[in-house]
């Protein structure tokens, strides 16, 4: 394999019970990350059902006037959590705010285990019932997929396939959804970027 090329992988290979689909799958995969830090992988768990689903959800949420949708931003949360308005945000290195709102979803577990982890509570809109629906089955599948990935390295590095199981468990990762505002002109771009 070229060192300067990311690999893209199929996801089913690594989950098929074909053995030497999922060896090629290990070996490109931890190629890609050992040579690049990256690697593309396509049929990750998220059928275009639930995509379509999700984003149609993400733009009904996105388009609600500013009042209903600042019911679901806790400023005590640090954004970890539910809505973040625009203008909110600010790129690392950077004075200006981003142009963007977006909607955090983590683990679903119960308040008490959020509490004993250090993590806030997700917060849903109610009038969107179906954002809590498809946006913790979407979170949930790409745990699945995020932790079958770790196995995959895990066994690229010679270590128990599951390795990295512990390590990950309740973690507290999040599902993003970002809606950006577009810009009336090019004059609305900052120069102090």
């Amino acid at each position: 394999m070229n060192k300067n090329v990311i690999a893209k992988v199929d996801y089913h290979d690594f989950i098929s019970e074909d053995a030497g689909k999922r060896e090629k799958f290990i070996k490109e995969f931890g190629d890609s990350f050992a040579n690049m830090g990256f690697a593309i992988v396509s049929n990750h768990g998220v059928t275009e059902e639930e995509k379509q689903a999700l984003y149609g959800v993400s733009e009904t949420f996105f388009n609600l006037p500013d009042e209903i949708k600042l019911k679901y931003h806790d400023q005590n949360n640090a954004g970890q959590r539910g809505y973040i308005p625009k203008n909110v945000e600010t790129a690392k290195g950077r004075k200006v705010a981003d142009l963007k709102e977006f909607y955090h979803i983590g683990q679903q577990l119960s308040s008490s285990e959020n509490a004993a982890m250090g993590y806030p509570d997700n917060i849903f809109p109610n009038e969107l019932p179906e954002l809590e629906e498809i946006g913790v089955k979407v979170y949930r599948t790409f745990e699945n997929t995020g932790r079958n990935l770790l196995k995959a390295i895990a066994l690229y590095l010679k270590l128990d396939e599951d390795y990295f199981n512990d390590k990950i468990a309740k973690g507290n990762s999040v599902l993003r959804m970002l809606h950006y505002f577009p810009l009336e002109n090019v004059d609305d771009i900052p120069k102090n970027l």
